[in-house]
């Protein structure tokens, strides 16, 4: 027998790690393509967004150097109005001091007759040329505003796109600056897997070395048959002993008074509910793990091999095939025929291993720990007392009281109605 399961047990644990590199290798190539292809996007954004700013740039630099000559030429323009405009200052000011002569002139005309006729035709001759001074200045003063105004107006819009243009390479920036750290906690986020990675390498490199050892055993056990025999002995002796200990201690508990017993552990069957496991897990568990019928996580996983390859609780499958409204072997998610199913023990191993809160996790209990040891944390041990502290129990005493587990002794000694008392009197 020893043989036998043992090749059976060697031969399970080579399933399951064979099936657990497969789980592994997968996951890791599904995470390292997301960061690969997520980096790849990241990098063509920044590219095309420094093409893009460089490109603005360029356009908003050209612009710039064709408004500087502009205004060039508008200053040169200006210069040689007001050149013009201190000539025509002169002139005034000569056609003052002719005026003043004039003047004197017709005061004493006996005595410059025919200076006055010549300076009064000079003058009329001054004031034609003078008003068509006037007017060529009012022309060119009307022009030189509107340009003016216009060059203005250009300046100021120029000035806005380059505030604009500097706040939308401001935001590029920044954007850069994101996509640098994004890029910096996704290549952290590598590490850590490829991290996790070689710590799983490194304990399935544990297991093949058990696996290894085990073997090893094996032979030993087959070559040293008597020595074997000699060890079911001493294990067969050690089961005694601990069932004659469990047996005293339950005398001992019995021959306790009544106000002192232990507390027996509530009825907690947990493996007789129906459906799939409704537990508070710590980690959302994946679509995968569900039953496609109660959409819990799946209980006894079972696996449709002949269709879809759904999963689904063993209670839930039960009653839908005996239910009276189905007259056809149908799968219950995509209606094919001739529906057959297995036991999916990769998905088992995978719920058994999913780390979930307590079931009195709402009444104080901080345990958290994997599903399939739930059991050895809710049941009461009578040997060594051990058990959640939280859970509700019914008073030995029989006063109807429910009560925590941690509060059972206090309630027992000061609070419970039916507990044993010493008579003052007797």
């Amino acid at each position: 027998l020893l043989r036998a399961t043992s090749k059976a047990g060697y031969k399970e644990r080579e399933d399951r790690i064979a099936e657990l590199e497969e789980f592994i290798n997968d996951q890791e190539l599904a995470k390292k393509e997301c960061i690969e292809a997520e980096l790849k996007q990241m990098h063509d954004v920044d590219i095309k967004q420094i093409q893009l700013s460089k490109k603005s740039l360029l356009q908003m630099s050209d612009k710039t150097k064709k408004k500087e000559k502009e205004l060039m030429e508008v200053n040169q323009e200006l210069s040689k109005w007001k050149e013009e405009l201190a000539k025509k200052e002169c002139i005034e000011a000569e056609l003052k001091m002719q005026q003043q002569m004039h003047d004197i002139a017709k005061k004493s005309p006996l005595q410059m007759p025919d200076k006055t006729t010549k300076m009064e035709k000079e003058l009329m001759e001054v004031n034609q040329e003078l008003f068509k001074w006037k007017e060529k200045y009012k022309n060119q003063e009307l022009e030189t505003n509107t340009e003016l105004d216009k060059l203005t107006y250009e300046t100021k819009m120029l000035n806005d796109t380059i505030v604009k243009q500097k706040s939308e390479l401001d935001e590029m920036k920044t954007a850069v600056e994101e996509s640098v750290a994004n890029k910096k906690a996704i290549e952290k986020k590598h590490e850590e897997c490829l991290y996790k990675i070689e710590q799983k390498e490194k304990q399935i490199e544990n297991l093949e070395v058990d696996i290894t050892k085990q073997a090893e055993e094996l032979g030993l056990l087959r070559a040293t048959s008597k020595v074997g025999y000699k060890e079911r002995e001493d294990r067969i002796a050690e089961l005694d002993e601990f069932i004659n200990d469990q047996e005293s201690a339950t005398k001992y508990s019995n021959e306790l008074p009544s106000g002192n017993k232990p507390v027996a552990s509530p009825v907690i069957k947990l493996e007789e509910y129906e459906g799939g496991y409704e537990y508070e897990f710590v980690a959302k568990p994946s679509a995968d793990l569900e039953c496609a019928i109660c959409h819990s996580v799946a209980r006894d996983a079972m696996q449709a091999n002949s269709c879809c390859g759904k999963t689904f609780c063993k209670n839930c499958l039960d009653k839908y095939l005996t239910s009276k409204r189905i007259e056809t072997n149908l799968c219950p998610v995509c209606r094919a025929d001739n529906f057959t199913y297995m036991v999916d023990k990769k998905t088992r191993l995978l719920i058994n291993n999913l780390e979930i809160r307590c079931i009195n996790n709402n009444l104080g209990c901080s345990w958290r720990g994997d599903l399939h040891s739930l059991k050895d944390h809710v049941k009461h041990n009578v040997v060594t007392d051990k058990g959640c502290q939280f859970t509700e129990l019914q008073c030995s005493n029989g006063c109807g009281v429910v009560v925590q587990r941690r509060l059972v002794e206090v309630h027992l000694k000061s609070e419970c109605e039916l507990r044993q008392v010493k008579c003052k009197y007797c």
